[in-house]
């Protein structure tokens, strides 16, 4: 059975049941789409950004001088230079490169899952039993995600804009912050019920779009509501959390997949649904955790008393104090340790402190 194609006339007819006009005609709208959402395309960038044929001719020009992709798909010279080709292997690269282009991961692993380490087909040609397979494809999924993380961890900046969904994606290929802005919010709508039909169908499209949003929104509950949840710090936190958490990384290197309130990092939440709250912890590492709590923001009993009242939290240390823990109690029933430092014994002995975390997440 030959894959449906959007922009073939007579497919469209049958599919359809349009006239040949229709068809040419719906075809011509797919085109046109495309052809907008397309960074080199003249008339995409006069549409998208209602600028003249001279503008966007020096736009797209711009753009390829910028991009490999420009490069890779419309010039033989820079293909030659780059890789020591002749004119003719040259022209055959970009033709090749032109017959890959759009062919999709999900497709060929569609057409061939065994082909793919994250399906249970792959597992099961190696051997494995069918139980076997699904966890060795969870194992090797998680052992990838947590290498991308901690690369993502010592260097954030290196993959800074590396999706369509972040303005530095688009600014470093040339655009302006207002276009970009206009580009990540195209970007954005990208997977659309109208799409989807254009492509499958009206009754596969639409189960297609209906079945992706039901599995992101039930993911998103398991995560948020049922479990733990983490996203990028980008809270400002005391400078004696800071330079404590940068001195237990100094001296010891997590073995596993580890969450902190360092900027850039990821910060460990929970939701806990009985209670309807949501709390940040500050260093968590598997099913340990280590709460930094600053002597002023946490009232230390050490220094204050039980009714000193706190004027930026409008509450009194006591209140506080029970806040603090009832934000431990809910973890540790939740199968969590947890180890508190205070910020005035960190201060006062920082090497006594770091090697009693140290032998803490270790033991």
């Amino acid at each position: 059975m030959n894959r449906f194609n959007p922009r073939s006339v007579s497919q469209q007819m049958e599919r359809y049941n349009l006239s040949q006009e229709e068809a040419e005609t719906k075809v011509a709208e797919i085109i046109a789409t495309k052809a907008a959402s397309n960074p080199y395309s003249i008339e995409g960038q006069m549409k998208r950004f209602n600028i003249t044929r001279e503008e966007a001719e020096a736009k797209v020009a711009e753009l390829k001088k910028k991009t490999a992709t420009g490069h890779l798909i419309s010039d033989p010279q820079w293909q030659m230079n780059k890789f020591g080709l002749t004119q003719e292997e040259a022209e055959l690269k970009i033709k090749k490169a032109y017959e890959l282009r759009g062919k999709s991961v999900s497709l060929t692993k569609k057409e061939n899952p065994a082909s793919h380490f994250n399906t249970v087909e792959y597992w099961q040609s190696k051997g494995f039993s069918l139980e076997e397979a699904e966890h060795k494809k969870a194992e090797h999924i998680k052992k990838m995600q947590s290498v991308f993380q901690e690369v993502i961890r010592n260097d954030p900046n290196q993959y800074a804009g590396r999706t369509p969904l972040e303005l530095e994606y688009w600014t470093n290929r040339g655009y302006s912050e207002e276009e970009a802005k206009i580009l990540r919010k195209e970007r954005q709508r990208t997977f659309t019920l109208e799409k989807c039909i254009s492509k499958y169908g009206e009754e596969i499209g639409f189960e297609v779009w209906r079945t992706r949003n039901t599995n992101w929104s039930s993911k998103m509950e398991t995560m948020y509501k049922n479990g733990e949840y983490t996203r990028f710090c980008k809270h400002n936190y005391s400078n004696s959390e800071l330079n404590f958490i940068k001195n237990l990384l100094n001296h010891y290197t997590p073995i596993h997949t580890y969450y902190c309130a360092l900027p850039g990092n990821k910060q460990f939440f929970r939701h806990f649904k009985d209670s309807g709250i949501t709390l940040a912890y500050d260093f968590v590492c598997e099913k340990k955790i280590i709460e930094f709590n600053g002597d002023y923001w946490h009232c230390n009993p050490f220094i204050y008393g039980p009714e000193y009242f706190h004027k930026f939290m409008k509450c009194t240390a006591q209140e506080k104090w029970d806040a603090d823990k009832k934000k431990i109690d809910l973890i540790k029933d939740a199968g969590y340790e947890v180890l508190v430092i205070w910020e005035s014994e960190y201060k006062q002995s920082p090497e006594l402190i770091i090697d009693k975390c140290i032998k803490y997440l270790t033991n």
